[in-house]
């Protein structure tokens, strides 16, 4: 769910409003617009290098404009921004499903009874969960108590990855102590991590 400008984190509060926001909705079975909100979506919402975003397209119909659809996803679709598509029973258009998840460089669904909506949608977030961390700073304490700090804008790092950062340092100098500050991507959450070894193990 947007907020102005901007995804809000998920809790109870916010669960709660797009929930209601949800129930709001009506639909005059008129036919299927895909194109305007996904060019809003687009121009809203540009993921920084280090961030990686993932917009789900949900659809139960069949529109006359795929090709334009593609094309735009195709000019957006990048490692760090993915599209999922899901289709939605026995109208969604198969052929819109798969060229878009393939556009948006993503994965695609087809959800034929209800009893599946929440197994598969689960397992598309799971699969979206990123297994990383980014790494901002590092702080190296020598053996004279001095401390450098080295920032940084798109290092990733996977559970249990060797990370070798003596070859910051100038040579001859002697650390003794490092913190770590690290990103979550899922959360945006930082974390410190402390230590005094050689190498750090994330």
């Amino acid at each position: 769910m947007f907020r102005g400008h901007r995804s809000v984190p998920y809790n109870e509060r916010n669960y709660n409003e797009a929930k209601s926001k949800i129930a709001s909705f009506q639909a005059d079975m008129g036919g299927t617009e895909i194109l305007a909100p996904l060019k809003a979506i687009f121009e809203m919402y540009k993921p920084k290098q280090e961030q990686e975003t993932h917009v789900f397209l949900m659809t139960d119909g069949a529109v006359s404009n795929g090709n334009e659809i593609c094309a735009l996803i195709r000019q957006h679709a990048a490692p760090n921004m993915r599209l999922h598509s899901f289709g939605f029973g026995s109208g969604a258009d198969e052929r819109l499903i798969k060229t878009t998840a393939e556009a948006g460089k993503g994965r695609f669904y087809f959800i034929h009874n209800a009893s599946e909506i929440f197994e598969r949608v689960i397992k598309s977030l799971i699969n979206t969960h990123l297994e990383y961390l980014v790494v901002k700073q590092l702080e190296i304490t020598d053996t004279t108590g001095r401390v450098e700090r080295f920032n940084f804008d798109d290092i990733r790092v996977t559970q249990g990855e060797i990370v070798e950062w003596s070859t910051l340092l100038d040579p001859g100098v002697q650390a003794r102590a490092y913190t770590w500050i690290l990103e979550d991507p899922n959360t945006k959450m930082l974390n410190r991590y402390n230590g005094t070894f050689n190498n750090v193990e994330s």
